[in-house]
């Protein structure tokens, strides 16, 4: 926990210092949640696509989430950029994902940490649902 200020509930990591919705308790949060899926999946985790390993504990750790369309509304089809970082957190395309698959597609957490989807694969299902 280095670089943790707990009086601001802020981490101040090689000079940034985290905004919301990255405070120090999504943090911990985060970081917790990857613990628990290594413990529930074991090496499994070696092949658990990164937008499902850091988007996952993403969607655990920030409170008062966007939803979906503002999520998506908000980053659009560019890449992140530091105000996204900003505003959104560290990983929000990868949310956006998890996201999508779980509350759209109605994925339980098994069928999410099981997918072998890559990220532009599941990025163009989720692509293609939108299309009318």
């Amino acid at each position: 926990m280095s670089g943790a200020n707990f009086e601001a509930g802020r981490v101040v990591h090689w000079g940034y210092v985290g905004t919301p919705p990255r405070t120090l308790a999504s943090l911990c949060a985060h970081e917790l949640a990857h613990i628990i899926v290594w413990e529930h999946i074991g090496l499994a985790r070696f092949r658990v696509p990164r937008w499902v390993w850091e988007g996952f504990p993403d969607y655990v750790a920030i409170e008062n989430q966007e939803s979906f369309e503002e999520l998506r509304s908000a980053l659009g089809d560019r890449p992140v950029d530091i105000p996204m970082m900003v505003k959104y957190g560290f990983y929000p395309r990868y949310r956006l994902l998890v996201r999508y698959f779980m509350e759209r597609k109605g994925w339980t957490v098994d069928q999410l940490l099981q997918t072998r989807l890559t990220e532009n694969e599941a990025t163009e299902i989720m692509r293609a649902d939108a299309k009318p």
